[in-house]
């Protein structure tokens, strides 16, 4: 055998000797995201979740390692969430790249659907929907969300942009082109929720749970409110507990302004009855801004059921009922 033809066998020998490594550590990290999955799914169940889906597809080879589950459900059992929980989604897929090794990625693909109780089932529909988190704890989980939307019972939902950040010291919410029900037509700019629970709930909820909780101290605190719907310039804060009867109990403070021209727009999209607005704007004027434009600072307050803004009362809350 000649010089060249030596050295194209020792690279030929050398190439494949690559791809069998390649595959294996492939085939290696395929099964170890099978073992995780199967993990968690584990971790959900005992949390009264359950968790089904089809068998995996392994894909992305050379440059990835990703499992494909088909016919996803996941189900809240009613002791977790009350009157139980469905979700449905064609597709999640779960995986690792090349380029980030220790960064694991989840997106959710085609057709979903969530049902709540015994509501219809509501359609949900999104651009993109992916979970990244680092597999040493850093970073902390994300979930983003593009173009969602969804028709419920009520009116239309939608989501132009979001993500949910999931951390030890709490959970930030950033949504930006929000629409909700009687908005008018328009969409909330922009919605920013930080904050968290302490001590956090030990599995499913009950009404015991929840007396533990609340006899333990338990407090749902939101550090940080904003809110940009247009002329509508808002923050603020607050405390959730649960009273004697297990239910909420909230005060805090919002800072707003534009809150006239905001009172005005659900008055004429119906979410707010007239003499509900004629009520809010005469307490607003004895709150009045110290110049124009100026933030009012509104004390809110959530006792035996009724939400209060500056002491006036805005609306009743149903019973929050414990299996």
């Amino acid at each position: 055998m000649t010089g060249p033809h030596r050295r194209l066998l020792g690279v030929s020998l050398a190439a494949a000797c690559l791809v069998l490594a390649d595959t294996a550590a492939w085939l290696w990290v395929c099964s170890r995201l099978q073992a995780g999955v199967a993990q968690a799914v584990g971790q959900l169940a005992a949390a009264g979740w359950t968790a089904r889906s089809g068998l995996p597809v392994r894909e992305g080879w050379p440059f990835a390692a990703r499992l494909d589950f088909p016919g996803v459900s996941v189900v809240g059992d009613p002791a977790v969430i009350p009157g139980g929980l469905l979700w449905t989604a064609e597709h999640v897929t779960v995986g690792l790249s090349l380029a980030h090794p220790t960064l694991l990625k989840a997106a959710v693909t085609g057709a979903q659907v969530l049902q709540a109780d015994a509501q219809p089932p509501v359609p949900l529909r999104a651009r993109s929907e992916t979970l990244e988190a680092g597999l040493s704890g850093e970073p902390s989980p994300v979930l983003s969300i593009a173009e969602l939307a969804a028709d419920l019972p009520a009116g239309a939902v939608s989501v132009g942009a979001g993500t949910i950040r999931f951390a030890p010291e709490g959970v930030l919410l950033d949504v930006q082109e929000l629409g909700l029900p009687g908005l008018a037509g328009t969409t909330i700019d922009r919605l920013r929720l930080q904050g968290g629970i302490a001590p956090m709930p030990a599995g499913p909820l009950s009404a015991a749970r929840a007396q533990a909780w609340r006899d333990a101290g338990g407090t749902l605190t939101l550090d940080e409110a904003a809110l940009t719907w247009g002329p509508l310039q808002a923050t603020g804060h607050a405390e959730i507990k649960l009273d004697a009867q297990l239910q909420p109990v909230a005060s805090g403070t919002v800072d707003a302004a534009g809150l006239p021209a905001a009172i005005d727009a659900l008055t004429r999209s119906g979410a707010l009855p007239a003499r509900t607005a004629l009520a809010a704007k005469a307490v607003l004027a004895l709150l009045a801004a110290p110049s124009p434009g100026a933030p009012v600072s509104l004390p809110v307050q959530l006792q035996n059921r009724v939400l209060s803004v500056a002491r006036f009362p805005l609306l009743r809350l149903p019973v929050v009922g414990w299996e």
